[in-house]
């Protein structure tokens, strides 16, 4: 594993390289690895990657709450990489004709509104009953899993070579087995709940139940 600065936060990347890849360099992880280099900007150096891979290749890019994980997203997507969001994939299931709002609903009736699940009920829903989420997480990650696997099948068959996949429960949910290489990111702790606290509507003890549910920075990081 190798740890990086920047001004926003630490990149931390630790690399499976299970899929060997004919190019420049001998695996999928040692060409963004050079971005780990002095002098070697991000985006020449995924740029690069992308322009000499020949097989796609699949980054988990992972982080906990208010650690700098949608820039970084948005980092990749700049230097041409494809991003794929698990939040707004959530979002979609919860919309208007989404697959998540009929097994939701049935889950939890009180949280269907005009066809759609409003999130503001469900949350209130989470928050009152500790066994929620865990039913919530049943119905929800299956519907999130099968997106990601239409999307990637699509990503090859269009001929791209390096997808990042944004989930930010990537270890919870064994997402972690299932990419080339993870890219964790991470900030110290203060310069993280300052971040989270200063969202609307966040509290302290909101953002302590969000953190009991996330695999701490620290094992991230190993």
């Amino acid at each position: 594993a190798v740890s990086i600065g920047s001004g926003l936060s630490g990149l931390l990347l630790s690399w499976r390289m299970r899929i060997p890849v004919i190019t420049a360099w001998s695996t999928p992880g040692a060409a963004l690895l050079i971005t780990m280099l002095p002098g070697v900007p991000f985006a020449q150096a995924v740029g690069a990657y992308i322009a000499s891979a020949v097989i796609i290749t699949v980054i988990g890019l992972t982080g906990s709450i208010g650690m700098g994980k949608s820039t970084t997203a948005q980092m990749f997507a700049d230097a041409g990489a494809l991003v794929w969001n698990a939040d707004e994939a959530v979002h979609a299931l919860y919309a208007k004709g989404g697959a998540a709002v009929g097994p939701v609903g049935a889950a939890f009736p009180c949280v269907v509104v005009q066809g759609a699940i409003d999130r503001t009920r469900l949350a209130e829903v989470l928050g009152r009953d500790d066994q929620a989420f865990r039913r919530l997480e049943q119905i929800v990650h299956p519907l999130v899993a099968r997106g990601r696997t239409d999307d990637l099948v699509e990503a090859e068959r269009r001929g791209v070579k390096l997808v990042v996949l944004d989930i930010p429960l990537l270890f919870e949910t064994g997402g972690d087995a299932a990419v080339d290489a993870v890219v964790v990111v991470t900030a110290d702790a203060d310069i993280q709940a300052a971040r989270v606290l200063a969202r609307p509507g966040m509290t302290r003890d909101r953002f302590a139940a969000i953190l009991e549910r996330q695999v701490p920075d620290a094992e991230k990081r190993r």
